[in-house]
């Protein structure tokens, strides 16, 4: 989907620049960050978004999937920022935009771990927020509500009970039937 989005922009005027990496990867991030900044020398926007789920009581979670979350959800967006957030201050201007959910702000039942990690991202961009405007630097946490992306086809999940795999696939349904259109 990267470079069919990339075409979408082109098409429209932008220059897009187009890389891969594992955003829970320090490295892979920072050979990213090296790279990008080589080729285009700055960065003025940065939109972190970033997002994978994990469904189930924390008792059924293993803990590598917490860690597989987590690293996606929450250290990956650190990072993004971390890497290009120099750059910004040293310039005296610059947005990072950190794109969250609902579930920044509101607890989604038996997603222990991911809402966790999003209510994460929202304290870390209040935190970048108030640390950055005297720098120039604005910080924006965009929390969306149901949109119709494929995140309920990568999502672990582990119901410990009927109730729990009923109320999942309701989720499911509806951000299939009534999601926001991701345009």
């Amino acid at each position: 989907g990267m470079r069919e989005t990339a075409s979408l922009a082109e098409a429209r005027g932008a220059r897009c620049l187009v890389k891969r990496a594992d955003v829970s990867s320090r490295e892979e991030m920072e050979r990213m960050a090296s790279e990008v900044l080589e080729e285009r020398g700055r960065v003025d926007v940065l939109v972190n978004n970033a997002g994978v789920g994990v469904g189930g009581e924390l008792v059924n979670i293993p803990i590598d999937d917490i860690e597989w979350i987590t690293g996606i959800n929450l250290m990956g967006e650190i990072y993004g920022t971390r890497l290009f957030l120099p750059g910004m201050v040293e310039r005296r201007e610059g947005h990072v935009v950190n794109v969250g959910s609902l579930s920044s702000l509101v607890v989604l039942p038996f997603h222990i771990a991911y809402t966790t990690t999003k209510f994460g991202l929202a304290g870390f961009s209040e935190a970048l927020w108030a640390e950055c405007r005297r720098h120039g630097v604005g910080v924006t946490l965009v929390c969306p509500g149901a949109v119709s992306t494929n995140i309920a086809a990568g999502t672990r999940a582990y119901p410990g009970c009927e109730r729990q795999r009923e109320v999942t696939e309701r989720f499911e349904r509806m951000l299939a039937e009534k999601g926001m259109d991701p345009e």
